[in-house]
């Protein structure tokens, strides 16, 4: 049984003003000021809609804009100095600076020749043909921000109504089959706003999860570094796994206890290349490849993996030899792998510390000096000293001849 929430039934700008942290609300009255000059309407749309209603704090920037987007956009661009993206075939835009980001759109319908492809898009349309195109009811209202001929909240699909039943739905039944990314965006939209699929929505879930299947590997793992970047990935991910999700990416592609125990207690953002290894470690390293392909990861994931596997599998009682090979793991492996065992871990690590903070008494020159000849004999002669600082047999220079010498007679 859905429980109800007291949401604002009417919302209007100075509520969503009110949710608005200080640079966001900065951002927006430079927007404001600029559209009204240049005789362009805008409404916010979206989750800032969404998240006025329920009275949550707004992160992000959504607005639609009437016209003379790029007009608008430079404009803004001129007195916040940031970086402009443009997606002219989608007709979008948005403005990145290092705190802020504000997202611009044109009025615009989308049209799916097949599944999980991107769609083809037509500008100059309604907005109520914009808010039809988009994935969830409670995503689908806008709100006027500089017209005082409309007032109202736009709303032709019973958003508030969903946001008062703590629910939320598509816009029509092939939604899922259209653009199955938004199997993910419902999970991530189910945790962040605590709203869960209606009755109908969920069964669309599980009538279309196959969909994603047909989704490029790059798409894949844009999805998973939003959930990364977001935060909160033990419950996202939990929640995929209980719609059997998962498996759709990849058949082994699944939530071990212990990666969701590590997510858990870490629900803070994540490099999407950290998020994955957790995910992948507990599995067989070649199920880990196979995956890290059908994702099209970056080239470093493969070696994080590995390194991370390298490092777990260790014992504390490791020789110098193994020491020295884990020394060469990056920094990000030997922290995903204290995650994994942290006591184990601080044992095994503290050693390759040492390792790595040997100076040498004697170099290469020195060993030739003493009438060494250059050749391997060199290189296996440094590693025996490395060994015996590390072992503190060794703790001077003097010392190093000394070993030098009687290693020489004995040979």
């Amino acid at each position: 049984m859905s429980r109800k929430v007291n949401v604002l039934i009417h919302p209007n700008i100075q509520d969503l003003c009110t949710n608005l942290p200080e640079e966001y609300l900065q951002l927006l009255e430079i927007t404001l000021d600029i559209a009204n000059k240049q005789s362009i309407t805008l409404w916010a749309v979206g989750g800032i809609v969404r998240d006025t209603i329920l009275r949550n704090q707004i992160t992000d920037l959504d607005l639609i804009v009437e016209k003379n987007i790029s007009k608008l956009v430079n404009a803004v661009n001129e007195i916040v100095g940031g970086v402009i993206k443009w997606e002219k075939k989608f007709g979008t835009a948005s403005i990145i600076t290092d705190t802020t980001r504000i997202d611009f759109a044109l009025p615009r319908e989308e049209f799916y020749r097949r599944t999980a492809s991107l769609p083809s898009v037509k500008t100059g349309v309604t907005l109520q043909k914009d808010l039809h195109r988009r994935d969830f009811n409670v995503n689908a209202m806008a709100l006027c921000l500089n017209n005082n001929q409309d007032l109202e909240l736009h709303d032709y699909f019973g958003g508030v109504l969903s946001l008062q039943e703590s629910n939320f739905k598509t816009l029509h039944t092939l939604s899922f089959q259209d653009d199955p990314t938004r199997i993910f965006r419902a999970a991530r939209l189910s945790i962040f706003s605590q709203l869960l699929p209606d009755n109908d929505t969920r069964k669309e879930i599980d009538n279309f999860k196959n969909a994603i299947q047909r989704l490029s590997g790059k798409r894949l793992w844009n999805e998973f570094s939003i959930i990364a970047e977001k935060g909160k990935s033990a419950k996202i991910l939990l929640l995929l796994e209980q719609w059997n999700v998962l498996e759709k990416i990849h058949p082994q592609l699944k939530l071990s206890e212990q990666t969701y125990a590590i997510l858990k207690y870490r629900p803070y953002p994540l490099p999407a290349e950290h998020l994955i290894v957790v995910m992948l470690v507990p599995l067989k390293l070649d199920w880990g490849h196979a995956i890290l392909k059908r994702l099209n990861a970056p080239k470093n994931t493969f070696q994080l993996l590995e390194d991370v596997r390298k490092l777990i599998q260790s014992d504390s009682r490791i020789d110098i030899l193994e020491i020295e090979k884990l020394s060469h793991t990056s920094d990000a492996s030997k922290k995903i792998a204290k995650w994994f065992d942290r006591n184990n871990q601080i044992l095994i690590q503290t050693k390759i510390k040492k390792f790595e903070q040997i100076k040498l008494f004697l170099n290469a020159e020195d060993l030739l000096s003493l009438g060494i000849s250059s050749g391997p004999d060199i290189g296996k002669i440094l590693q025996t000293l490395r060994e015996e600082q590390f072992f503190e047999r060794i703790q001077s220079k003097r010392q190093s001849y000394l070993f030098i010498k009687n290693y020489l007679s004995k040979k």
